[in-house]
């Protein structure tokens, strides 16, 4: 006997159901099949048939709930990143507070700038309609001429004169094609100076001359009789620097006066209070009256910086005029920081 005859005697085959025998054995376990109902076979190909589409019926049901899956965690994907878009934007449009970073109050900007601006309009409106405030205001006729290589530099000083309370008269071009490297500032009376001052510390002139009657070149004679300050503008200030200033232009440089007794007599310390009295009342801030270590032979007027246009107008106030630079030695003390001029007051 074989092996293969021995393996056959020990593991018979299995004979296959018939078809009786399958429709027995689903009636004991599903229950009888109602006498209506025909069980026959089918062919082989047809199962075969039937099983491919069931097979494929169910891939399509498996690929169907795949994307469905795929298109609902998708879809959540884009729910959840529209909930973040929202939330920055709310976030960007409600700012949060940062405990480790605290944020400045927007309200400290706007108060810093509410009160630089009030000091500066009461201090203005300190001297209006004060004796000090007609003082201050330009009476002097000016004529801008242009000489340099640049249009319209004439127009823009004369329109920045004209803002800071000037009369402008309007600008021109020299005559006969003159031309100028240096500008300069001409006037005709001593009593301009204090107008040539102020603009001359607003705009860099580096030439100044009291007329006398004579003629300048690129000037014709209308032009001399037409204002009672005439500026030539040349080729250094064709850069119109004085558009980057700001306005207004002329800063009248108002500050806090104080007045140095020097005289040697009770009448002249009463005299030295008086005018200090009539200087308040004129709009002019006096800061005090002290008295000078040893005395002067004249009174005048020593600004403690720059001869501004409330320099020379505290000046005429005071019917002073000599001017002087500073002199510290007048005082025991240190000059207070806030006093832009010393009036000193001798013995008449």
């Amino acid at each position: 006997m074989t092996e293969l005859q021995s393996l056959e005697l020990a593991r018979p085959e299995v004979q296959p159901l018939s078809d009786a025998d399958r429709a027995a054995l689903r009636a004991e376990i599903f229950g009888r099949t109602p006498a209506h109902l025909h069980l026959e076979p089918r062919p082989a190909d047809e199962r075969q048939i039937q099983i491919d589409l069931v097979s494929g019926t169910d891939w399509m049901r498996r690929r169907s709930t795949r994307s469905r899956r795929a298109l609902s965690t998708a879809a959540a994907l884009l729910v959840t990143a529209g909930l973040s878009v929202l939330w920055i934007a709310s976030s960007a449009r409600t700012p949060h507070a940062d405990p480790a970073t605290p944020q400045a109050a927007p309200e400290t900007t706007v108060a810093t700038a509410t009160a630089s601006t009030s000091v500066s309009v009461s201090t203005t409106l300190a001297i209006v309609g004060t004796a000090l405030a007609a003082a201050l205001q330009p009476d002097s006729t000016v004529l801008v001429v242009n000489a340099s290589q640049t249009d319209g530099i004439a127009m823009s000083l004369s329109n920045a004169l004209e803002q800071g309370g000037y009369d402008v008269i309007p600008p021109t071009s020299a005559i006969d094609g003159v031309s100028l490297n240096q500008s300069a500032i001409y006037f005709h009376l001593d009593k301009e100076l204090a107008a040539v001052n102020a603009i001359t510390n607003a705009v860099a002139i580096p030439l100044g001359e009291n007329l006398h009657g004579q003629s300048i070149p690129g000037l014709d004679d209308a032009m001399l009789a037409a204002a009672d300050i005439i500026i030539m503008l040349g080729d250094d200030l064709a850069g119109a620097s004085w558009e980057t200033k700001g306005r207004p232009l002329i800063d009248q440089g108002i500050g806090t006066l104080l007045v140095v007794d020097a005289t040697t007599t009770a009448a002249g310390h009463d005299r030295a209070e008086q005018r200090a009295q009539q200087l308040r009342t004129d709009g002019v801030d006096v800061a005090a009256v002290v008295k000078s270590r040893r005395p002067v032979e004249a009174s005048m007027l020593m600004p403690t910086g720059e001869s501004t246009p409330w320099a020379f107008a505290v000046a005429a106030l005071a019917g002073i005029s000599g001017f002087d630079t500073w002199d510290a030695s007048l005082l025991a003390d240190p000059l207070p920081a806030n006093v832009a001029a010393v009036l000193v007051i001798a013995d008449e």
